[in-house]
């Protein structure tokens, strides 16, 4: 146990840090800007970045070309409510992919000639760990926002492009379009990925053939907030943890606690839609409040999180007396 390098960034809080996944380089976000410190020389951290208020989290793409960020877009100061109601502060985040061989700038195409533009401009995060690059680095899940206005109907997106313009209407073609098998085998009604009037997660392409688009959506209860949410090692399962841990308003009702597991299941390349989440398992009722979790992969099919009363629970789902690795 012994400290090899340190340095002090600024007098900001330090919100993020990453480590490169080829070269002895660490990431690190303090306050408004961001740092590269090549920890193999003697060099100090550089600053290569400086945004207008911050950032949330880093993620370097397991590719090492991309840096995703997730930084604070605007203060959204404004009204909750009707005449003479309180102000709220809920900062809106955004998503950024940043190609380290330009200049850090910002895309949402892999088109040079498209402009240089965020890859999601509103995104709902409440915590450091609320978006995640799969270990792949082939898919970014990410919780976004419901509707905006009093639309009731959902809509479709196909796409970032989608999420960022307000969908597409639904077409009733497609409703009955596609069907896919679900998780016991049973054929089960699969439909084009759906922008849910109450928010929503979304499954997002980062590989070259089909960048940027939506592959699927799984609805977000009301009165929900996502702090964490983790793919496993192989791909295959989504954990998704509830809890609340500042004092934004919801809508209605109890927060939701606990945690859900996803199977993010791929389908065949006749339907219309390749990938669709079922959820496998609802641990909602355990009335923790999630602050962190993480999937352990040398154990097998192992969750350790962590809840905002200072415990630390391990969770490890077995088949008869074998672990099966990374089967819930």
């Amino acid at each position: 146990r012994q400290c090899i390098k340190h340095a002090v960034l600024g007098p900001d809080r330090v919100t993020s840090v990453a480590f490169h996944p080829d070269k002895n380089m660490v990431a690190a976000a303090c306050g408004r800007d961001l740092y590269f410190w090549d920890i193999g020389s003697d060099e100090l951290p550089k600053k290569v970045l400086e945004t207008t208020i911050g950032f949330l989290c880093l993620y370097f793409h397991p590719n090492g070309n991309w840096l995703l960020t997730c930084e604070v877009r605007s203060l959204g100061t404004g009204s909750s409510g009707g005449a003479g109601a309180a102000l709220s502060h809920t900062p809106h985040f955004c998503i950024r992919l940043r190609d380290l061989s330009n200049e850090l700038r910002p895309f949402s195409s892999l088109d040079p000639q498209q402009p240089y533009t965020d890859l999601l401009p509103m995104v709902l995060v409440y915590s450091e760990s609320g978006t995640c690059i799969s270990p792949c680095g082939s898919f970014l899940a990410v919780c976004l926002p419901p509707l905006a206005g009093e639309e009731q109907e959902e809509r479709h997106v196909l796409s970032a492009h989608d999420i960022a313009t307000g969908g597409q209407q639904p077409d009733p073609s497609h409703r009955n379009a596609a069907h896919a098998m679900d998780v016991d085998g049973e054929g089960a009604e699969t439909l084009f990925p759906v922008a849910y009037k109450h928010g929503y997660i979304a499954i997002i392409s980062l590989s070259r053939k089909s960048f940027a688009k939506v592959l699927c959506t799984a609805p977000i209860p009301k009165a929900a907030k996502i702090t964490c949410i983790r793919f496993s090692a192989s791909c295959r399962y989504l954990l998704v943890g509830y809890g609340g841990r500042d004092m934004r308003p919801v809508t209605s009702g109890r927060l939701r606690r606990g945690l859900e597991l996803y199977r993010f299941v791929q389908q065949g390349a006749k339907t219309a839609t390749a990938h669709s989440l079922h959820l496998v398992r609802d641990l909602t009722m355990s009335n923790d409040v999630l602050n962190a979790a993480e999937w352990q992969p040398a154990l097998g099919g192992t969750i350790l999180y962590g809840t905002d009363t200072g415990r630390t629970v391990s969770l490890t789902f077995m088949r008869g007396v074998e672990r099966v690795l990374d089967e819930p």
